[in-house]
């Protein structure tokens, strides 16, 4: 139940309009984790204390913005009402990563499945066109799967499920996952859950699948591609919105490094301000005046380096070289299922999942996904540990086996010398 509440409710929350983001169902989700976790006696993680490390980051966020301040237009209270979420987020991170902990490997691989169920029921009821209307006065969702307002939100959240089930399968049955995955993406016509199913592949793709990953291709050629070939194609006169909104958290982060001299726009500013770049422009226009993803930047890495500056840039590729790390570990657990551990597969899974948000579609940091990945790096830093001290410690041991061996053996018998 937790599990399905990380996956639906901000979308749900949002859905009905009870907020007009995700961040709202977000925090709830997280504080319900909270208390979940201290209601719950079990083991702890082997890695810094939630508090301090949430002490640490909503220190330097506030650094960053008062310096930021004093040298252009900010919006204080955006930034101050976020502060107390970024704060629960990090929380409900490491209270979701200690309840995970204490599940067993069956217990875990069980909840998965039956979480991953559920999303493949929300794809079938969106395929069936079986959806829940949206209250009044929220307008018309494009293309909406309940409790989602449009695909991408739900390939988001259905990528890391994808890949942990492919990883842990074997043969016919991982076959089989990836299969349903791709019907999922060609029914919903969704890029976003096409560049997952991309991740997903390039993880447990083997040589022996070529083939029929080729006969599979030339019949996919046959199809209708039209929905891909306009999201794909950014010469020209763009007049797709979806082409416009990533062409402009490029121009976002330029913009923004531009206006700042590379140090940000500070925590939650991006777009308050309004924009100047073409694409933005382009945007008003077309929809009658009014923008579309300005204050999120399309996908999270504009967001970030946007209001980050050169601290985000680092910070984003030091997030790639963990996601690197992982896909590499994920690689070879998917050519030996069950030679690591479901806790660690679940981390894993989650960290590589997340660049789809980071480099393709995001919603700010506020999500379901946000509490997933701020488990899973908690989950990876304390069993790193926890496999670390396991190495000393055998290591320790050892050395003491053969010192003691070595005080302990028998002295050498004299022999006698041979007559001359």
């Amino acid at each position: 139940m937790l599990l399905a509440g990380v996956l639906f409710l901000p979308a749900l929350v949002f859905y009905f309009g009870w907020a007009t983001s995700l961040a709202l169902g977000t925090t709830l989700t997280a504080s319900v984790l909270v208390g979940a976790a201290a209601l719950q006696r079990g083991p702890g993680l082997n890695a810094p204390s939630a508090p301090r490390v949430a002490a640490i980051v909503l220190t330097a966020v506030t650094i960053h913005s008062l310096l930021g301040c004093l040298f252009q237009p900010f919006d204080v209270w955006r930034a101050l009402s976020s502060l107390a979420p970024l704060v629960v987020l990090i929380l409900g991170g490491n209270a979701w990563a200690r309840l995970l902990s204490s599940a067993s490997p069956r217990t875990l691989d069980r909840i998965i499945a039956r979480c991953f169920a559920l999303m493949m029921m929300v794809a079938l009821l969106a395929a069936l066109d079986v959806t829940v209307s949206q209250p009044d006065g929220q307008g018309t969702y494009n293309k909406p799967l309940f409790p989602f307002t449009e695909p991408s939100h739900f390939a988001l959240l259905f990528t890391p499920l994808l890949l942990y089930t492919c990883v842990v399968a074997s043969g016919r049955r991982r076959l089989f996952v990836l299969l349903l995955g791709t019907l999922v993406a060609l029914i919903l016509q969704n890029l976003t859950l096409v560049v997952g199913l991309v991740v997903v592949t390039s993880v447990c793709l083997s040589r022996r699948v070529l083939p029929l990953l080729l006969i599979a291709g030339l019949a996919i050629l046959q199809m209708d591609l039209s929905y891909y070939s306009d999201r794909l194609d950014f010469s020209g006169d763009i007049q797709n919105l979806s082409n416009l909104v990533y062409v402009q958290g490029w121009q976002l982060m330029y913009e923004s490094l531009s206006q700042s001299n590379g140090w940000g726009l500070g925590f939650q500013q991006l777009g308050v301000q309004g924009s100047n770049t073409s694409a933005s422009q382009i945007i008003f226009t077309l929809l009658g005046g009014d923008y579309a993803n300005i204050l999120d930047g399309g996908f999270t890495m504009s967001k970030v380096i946007s209001e980050f500056g050169i601290f985000g840039l680092g910070l984003i590729g030091v997030y790639l070289v963990v996601a690197w790390s992982a896909w590499r570990t994920l690689r070879l657990a998917s050519q030996q299922p069950g030679s690591l551990h479901a806790l660690d597969v679940f981390a894993y899974s989650v960290i590589v999942g997340y660049v789809v948000e980071l480099l393709v579609r995001g919603t700010g940091y506020f999500t379901g996904t946000a509490i997933l990945l701020c488990a899973a790096l908690w989950l990876r830093y304390s069993r790193r540990g926890l496999r670390l001290s396991h190495q000393s410690t055998h290591a320790r041991s050892s050395r003491a086996r053969r010192v003691w061996s070595v005080i302990c053996r028998p002295a050498p018998t004299a022999t006698p010398l041979p007559p001359p």
